[in-house]
């Protein structure tokens, strides 16, 4: 029981702690509950001296504030009173966060609470809402069945303020149970000082007088514009061993004489964090002072003021409520979204709102796992990441999905997200952005998401003056003047790309690409076609009619190579175990493409963008369908590169064509994977499929990429015989082989390690390599051993394995031990471990 024996603490320990107790600056009402115990320790003490026994009648606690307020020390003091009296044998702290199994919830971890007669400790106990996918039951469900079962237990809760209070109140039996309510806001400037004269000296440190005056300054500034996470006595740890220390080393090690034992001990006021005072003006003013955007930047400025009110209104004593924080931003490509969230991030942290201000900007790919689990974690990473600052969530609609497909993953990252946005006191502002249609389809979908995100800012397309603004001033910024014979080519080269423009227009990523992947490049090559020494500075710094591309008509055509998507695009691929023809064939492929594209003979046609990935169930074909989408996005062929997936037994029921043709839309300018892998796949004429889809296409006039992923296929035998002889892809059929036991064996490797961070000693990855070998051999047409296969079986050896590190310690690695009982029994007929 790890989690437990970690944080266990003796009555001993907590008397002897010396460090000051912050209980000192706790709330008034806390302070008299302490006395009321005091006093009724005292009653119980004289009822068992008259033998008359004790009065217990536990009532449990909710503890709230911010981390480093004093709540541990809080239940200290509790612990200290109640445990005689009660028979308490010790104190229990155990953090909710490492508790929480994402199939079992929490029912795993309460069931390994044997005792009795203890004080439970819950750290981050807001953490109960959640609840795990196979086990329906929330945390503080489970907990209240564990104290309900418990004949000697006093339970205290720590945690956020307004997210444990609505889980506390949502609940009817922990309601009753948890009397005992208390917050402790944040440690005022003077106790801030107090604890940190006590903490240094306790380090063999001092401050100077002169060091004392500046540090009380440095903590009224930090205190006025903390955050809703301030950390209280932890951030002043942060800053006595992240600056403090270090200035004072480099200056102590910078004298030329010996140190005397004082300079080693004495805090020097350059010793100091320097406290950068936010500018907001400033910040305001870059805001300013971006092209367009005049509605946007006006609504922002609103909002700003709103705030900026209501923080005086509170440094009066007047009631205030602050409007809501979340935003959406609407709009094209290119409109300067990702813009404005960074100076919104700078002007909120300028005003104290947030305590940081940077920025995070993430996406799908980034949050939506196929692990179980995973994507909740994923994105409380992304939350831990921009606390203080902004969470700017890109393309945010691929995250929903009709209310019939509540299995994708995407909504885990919505579910999770809007449990953190709960909470009236996030240190965050979180921004969702995408295009206008599918942001609006998404809200008015989700009315959670609708009423935690009331502010929507729309970002219109820039004008073509604007777009020449822009262009300018990249061009400024890189040290580039034009003549006026190239301004005026440049000028109409942007109003006929703004006529032709649909909703995926670039705007002024549009500009900025033209001139850094054209205009420049261009002038780079008519100069250096003369001796570099005949070239002038002007030369060089003046772009001439001659380098702006000429006027085209618009045809059906790729749009530029974008090098970091298709770079990425590629590095995940490299990065798959195995698969080597399919790695072959797409890095042809791009190769191909690039030579095409630099040729202006790369024709796009639904016929060009159709592949078939032929190979067995769990083979790859989906994780590579993907990454081909951002590969064809990374080559201008698509302009967004998003997945759609459809499995075949979607397909076959009555509405089988009307999900079919939803699925489409939602793949407009993306790729469509149809996983024909199903049990019913042979219901469905593929061919006759494979012409209505693209038929539909036609009619929609969209640009999707489609990829078929089968089993078998009508050319197979062609396909598999040309790989073989070292042809990855025949047209655009590509195939998938079978792993081999040393490769799944690497992957079985690479998940422990990934998901589990559990290595494998080299005779373990012999036991489980003959077992994979065994159950390959076995293997069937139903029963397939492929990476489904061997993702239940990490878990499970990881499972096999956490359990030994719990209950007996040892190497975080899987050792034989663990694996002692994977025995393949060919009379079984299935795969699976046995015991001996």
């Amino acid at each position: 029981m790890q989690f437990l024996s970690d944080n266990s603490l003796s009555l001993q320990k907590i008397s002897a702690d010396n460090m000051m107790n912050l209980t000192t600056f706790a709330p008034d009402d806390f302070k008299e509950h302490l006395r009321a115990l005091d006093n009724k320790g005292k009653f119980n003490r004289a009822r068992i001296y008259c033998e008359l026994g004790a009065t217990t009648n536990h009532q449990h606690y909710v503890i709230t504030g911010n981390d480093g307020v004093g709540k541990e020390d809080a239940v200290k003091e509790i612990f200290n009173r109640v445990a005689s009296v009660a028979e308490l044998e010790r104190c229990v702290t155990v953090d909710a966060t490492t508790m929480f199994d994402a199939n079992d919830g929490f029912r795993g971890s309460f069931a390994e609470i044997q005792e009795n007669n203890i004080l439970l400790h819950i750290k981050h106990a807001e953490q109960l809402a959640t609840r795990g996918n196979v086990n329906p039951k929330t945390g503080v469900e489970e907990l209240c069945s564990m104290m309900s079962e418990k004949s000697n237990i006093l339970v205290v809760l720590t945690g956020k303020r307004s997210q444990l209070l609505e889980l506390v109140k949502g609940n009817e039996q922990a309601r009753t149970c948890f009397s005992n309510i208390f917050y402790f806001d944040d440690l005022k400037p003077e106790a801030l000082f107090q604890y940190m004269v006590e903490y240094v000296n306790s380090k063999n440190y001092l401050f100077d007088p002169d060091a004392e005056t500046a540090f009380k300054e440095y903590l009224e500034f930090s205190y006025k514009l903390r955050g809703a996470n301030f950390r209280n006595i932890y951030f002043l740890q942060d800053i006595f061993e992240k600056e403090i220390l270090p200035k004072m080393s480099e200056r102590v090690m910078k004298q030329n004489l010996p140190p005397e034992q004082m300079d080693l001990c004495t805090i020097m006021p350059e010793d100091l964090p320097v406290f950068q005072q936010p500018d907001t003006e400033s910040a305001i003013n870059r805001l300013k002072s971006l092209v367009g955007l005049e509605h946007v930047k006006k609504q922002i400025l609103d909002h700003t003021a709103l705030v900026k009110l209501n923080k005086l209104r509170a440094t009066k004593g007047m009631f205030n409520r602050n409007p809501p924080m979340h935003m959406v931003f609407t709009g094209n490509p290119g409109t300067g979204k990702t813009t404005i969230a960074k100076y919104i991030g700078e002007i909120y942290h300028s005003i104290g709102v947030l305590s940081s201000g940077h920025v995070v900007v993430t996406e799908r790919t980034k949050l939506v796992s196929e692990w179980i689990g995973a994507t909740e974690k994923n994105t409380k990473n992304a939350i831990n990441s921009a606390s203080g600052g902004v969470l700017f969530i890109d393309e945010a609609y691929n995250l929903f999905v009709e209310a019939s497909d509540r299995k994708d993953y995407g909504m885990r990252v919505i579910e999770t997200l809007l449990t953190y946005l709960s909470a009236d006191d996030t240190d965050m502002i979180v921004i969702l952005a995408g295009y206008t249609d599918e942001m609006d389809r998404m809200l008015e979908a989700n009315p959670g998401m609708k009423s935690r995100f009331p502010y929507v800012f729309h970002f219109e397309d820039y004008t073509p003056k604007e777009l020449m603004q822009i262009g300018k001033m990249v061009l400024e910024r890189e040290q580039y003047t034009m003549t006026p014979e190239a301004e005026k080519k440049l000028a109409k080269y942007i109003i006929n790309e703004y006529d032709h423009k649909d909703e995926h227009f670039g705007n002024g990523r549009f500009v900025t690409r033209l001139i850094t992947t054209h205009i420049i490049p261009s002038l780079s090559h008519r100069l250096l076609a003369k001796p570099v020494e005949k070239i002038s500075i002007k030369e060089m710094t003046t772009i001439e009619a001659c380098d702006v591309p000429d006027v085209v008509t618009h045809e059906f055509k790729p749009k530029e190579l974008d090098e970091t998507i298709l770079t990425e695009s590629l590095e995940r691929l490299d990065d798959l175990i195995s698969l080597q023809n399919a790695k072959q064939a797409l890095h042809d492929f791009v190769d191909i493409s690039r030579l095409r594209h630099q040729q202006g003979t790369l024709k796009i046609s639904p016929q060009s963008l159709c592949w078939d990935f032929i190979g067995k169930t769990g083979t790859g074909k989906g994780t590579v369908a993907e990454i081909l989408g951002g590969i064809l996005q990374g080559l201008g062929i698509l302009k967004r590169g998003q997945t759609v997936c459809v499995n075949a037994d979607e397909l076959t029921g009555n509405d089988g064509y009307q999900v079919l043709e939803r699925s489409i839309k939602d793949a407009k300018d993306g790729l469509l994977f149809l996983d024909m892998d199903a049990p019913n796949d042979n219901k469905i004429n593929l061919s006759h499929l494979r012409m209505w889809i693209v038929n539909k296409l036609r009619e929609l006039e969209q640009t999707t990429a489609l990829v078929f992923g089968q089993i078998k296929a009508d050319e197979d035998a062609i396909a598999q015989n040309l790989a073989y002889n070292g042809i990855a892809s025949y047209g655009n059929t590509i195939i998938f082989n079978d792993f081999t036991p040393e490769e799944l064996v690497e992957i079985l490797t690479s998940l422990l390690k990934r998901d589990y961070q559990l290595s494998m000693k080299s005779g373990t990855r012999t036991k489980m390599l003959k077992y994979i070998e065994n159950i390959k051999a076995s293997e069937t047409k139903e029963s397939p051993v492929n990476l489904r296969t061997i993702r239940h079986l990490t878990q499970t050896v990881a499972h096999i394995a956490q359990l030994r590190i719990v209950r007996t310690g040892g190497a975080h690695s899987v050792i034989n031990a663990d694996v002692a009982h994977f025995k393949w029994d060919k009379r079984k007929g299935k795969v699976g471990f046995i015991m001996s």
